[in-house]
């Protein structure tokens, strides 16, 4: 039954209809752009990647990884022309040269976070728009995410373990709080009806007024009804 009730086109067009999606992706990127503008988000950014860049290049696992790399490099490298064949066999002596700078440079490195990081802020400018595209592109993907879940939601299930959780007298609180009122006011009316009724046959005469009576003890009980 549920599942026939609900689609992802019915999801997807309520989401569009109430601009839920947009408004979050609107939200999103309104905090992230705040942030980024922040001065010390960036510098904190700036340090975080430099510290992270310097914590790997002085590692002794890196090293290891890097001379491995570089050593096999030039193992494996061939040369073609004259000069390239010349470097290919002498490459026992000039390699282990080229290993010893690469290692050097090493510590070097997170020096360069300074050259690269205005590019990074570069993109970080642009990412509260690409947040506003993506959050529309996003729209069928969500709709259809949020259409599973409540699919795959056993209501019945639910339902009888919640009432399984309460007591009896919870129990019957709750069948019987919203019409508890209604079967005061119908004992009530009924034991008024029957009394104009009582009085209508003994009093002929006063007939018009025992209905005058009714009718106002019906329009009460509508009111109470609408509230």
């Amino acid at each position: 039954m549920l599942s026939s009730l609900i689609s992802p086109e019915i999801v997807h067009d309520y989401l569009h209809e109430q601009g839920v999606l947009k408004e979050l992706s609107k939200s999103l990127s309104r905090s992230v752009e705040g942030v980024i503008q922040e001065e010390e988000f960036r510098e904190e950014l700036r340090l975080l990647l430099f510290n992270l860049l310097n914590n790997i290049v002085n590692n002794r696992k890196t090293r290891e990884l890097v001379d491995q790399f570089v050593s096999k490099t030039i193992q494996d490298w061939t040369g073609e022309s004259l000069s390239e064949k010349m470097m290919e066999w002498t490459k026992q002596i000039w390699g282990a040269v080229v290993r010893k700078q690469v290692i050097e440079f090493l510590p070097d490195l997170p020096k360069a976070i300074d050259f690269v990081f205005p590019h990074v802020e570069v993109m970080l400018q642009s990412l509260p728009v690409k947040i506003e595209e993506e959050g529309r592109a996003m729209e069928p993907q969500v709709a259809r995410a949020i259409t599973d879940g409540l699919r795959s939601l056993n209501l019945k299930e639910v339902i009888r373990g919640q009432l399984g959780k309460m007591d009896a007298a919870d129990l019957e609180k709750l069948l019987t709080s919203n019409i508890s009122g209604e079967l005061v006011f119908i004992q009530t009316s009924g034991g008024i009806f029957g009394f104009l009724v009582g009085l209508a046959i003994l009093f002929p005469s006063f007939r018009l007024l025992f209905v005058a009576g009714g009718l106002l003890v019906g329009g009460i009980y509508r009111l109470s009804v609408e509230k």
